[in-house]
């Protein structure tokens, strides 16, 4: 099963990992960091985000390859271009 990026806030507070629109959108943009591959380990915030979203079934440290092996999908919805 896909997981839609934009879903990931509302996941983290409806299972009770998070509990602020703020926490969990925090944790999300880990998600975009991730798929960037700027994720440096050695940072405290990133075992933090890391727990957090491996609830979810996503480990920000295994390699993001962007070809549908993980659950994860980054969609765009630009209107009026």
């Amino acid at each position: 099963m896909q997981i839609r990026f934009s879903d990931v806030p509302q996941m983290l507070i409806d299972k009770g990992i998070v509990s602020s629109l703020s926490a969990a959108n925090t944790t999300a943009l880990y998600l975009v960091m991730w798929a960037e591959g700027s994720i440096d380990s050695s940072k405290s915030q990133v075992s933090i985000h890391r727990a957090r979203l491996r609830k979810i079934g996503l480990d920000i440290l295994k390699p993001y390859t962007g070809n549908g092996s993980f659950p994860l999908s980054f969609e765009t919805n630009v209107k009026g271009f």
